[in-house]
């Protein structure tokens, strides 16, 4: 099951710890504002006479520079950086520049 809306998580969490085959169910996110809450917080819930956790497995991120002042290379190293310290393993999915209708000034090629 997949949250995607940070509002929703817990709903999506308690649904997961209510069900009997919850066991059974890979938690995932794409709470683009909320993932890493999202992938560092055990959900403990009551479920009739004991507590279960819960945690997130994974997440889609997804995430955007729009700017000169970062070269795609340093953005990546932040995303990476960002992803360690976070304890979380990152896989890029998939990396692309400028819609084709951007327009790129001539004195300043990296926009």
């Amino acid at each position: 099951m997949a949250a995607f809306n940070r509002y929703q998580t817990l709903d999506v969490v308690r649904a997961v710890c209510n069900s009997e085959r919850r066991d059974e169910i890979a938690l995932y996110t794409g709470n683009d504002d909320n993932i890493v809450a999202d992938l560092t917080t055990p959900y403990r819930l009551v479920h009739g006479n004991e507590i279960v956790e819960r945690r997130f497995t994974g997440g889609l991120l997804a995430t955007a520079s729009c700017s000169g002042a970062i070269t795609p290379q340093d953005f990546r190293d932040v995303v990476a950086y960002s992803a360690h310290r976070a304890g979380v393993r990152l896989t890029l999915l998939h990396e692309a520049g400028h819609a084709p209708d951007h327009p790129v000034l001539e004195a300043m090629p990296e926009t």
